[in-house]
């Protein structure tokens, strides 16, 4: 289960000087990560799983989808030793239409490198595109992202993440901050 608190979403259009700004609570997720090959801790190798999730639409204000989603991720990540990480994941969603009603196809893959700074500091580029085949107007996201994470404890994590959108299509920046706990 995943939830956003709060969230708050600004977009400027610079051409025109338009600003919208939205806050509030963020939607649920449920999903169920199923590990389907792991190597022992701290041994390299290949680890794989599923992951399918459905997303309710809980969020305040504007923040959210508007209505219900699904897919399905595949994480997989290869550990070639205490130092260096390559993973990948492969996604496909029945994702909200631009509309707020109805879904439609959406998939890609994000795929990046983890490099462990320390014990508990690991770093993290990424690059992820995603075909979105939204029946208003389909599009291609193009993203570069480098997030930092830092484990407080044997299960806690705080994230920091800054994203850059590399087409017309994205954002152009995106800022994220994150606390993991597991349970």
């Amino acid at each position: 289960m995943s939830w956003t608190a709060y969230t708050r979403d600004s977009v400027t259009d610079f051409s025109s000087g338009v600003s919208q700004h939205a806050s509030g609570i963020g939607d649920v997720t449920l999903g169920l990560k199923q590990n389907l090959l792991h190597p022992q801790e701290k041994a390299p190798g290949l680890a794989a799983g599923i992951l399918p999730y459905v997303v309710l639409p809980s969020a305040t204000h504007g923040v959210g989808d508007g209505d219900w989603s699904a897919g399905l991720t595949v994480p997989l990540s290869y550990k070639f030793g205490d130092l260096v990480t390559v993973a990948l994941s492969p996604q496909i969603q029945a994702a909200v239409d631009e509309d707020r009603h109805g879904r439609h196809l959406a998939f890609g893959a994000a795929a990046g490198l983890q490099f462990s700074v320390t014990d508990t500091l690991r770093l993290s580029p990424e690059i992820e595109i995603m075909q979105d085949q939204d029946p208003q107007e389909a599009s291609t996201l193009a993203q570069a992202a480098v997030s930092l994470a830092w484990r407080l404890d044997t299960v806690s994590q705080v994230d920091f993440q800054t994203t850059a959108g590399l087409n017309d299509n994205t954002p152009d920046v995106q800022i994220a901050f994150g606390i993991s706990r597991k349970f």
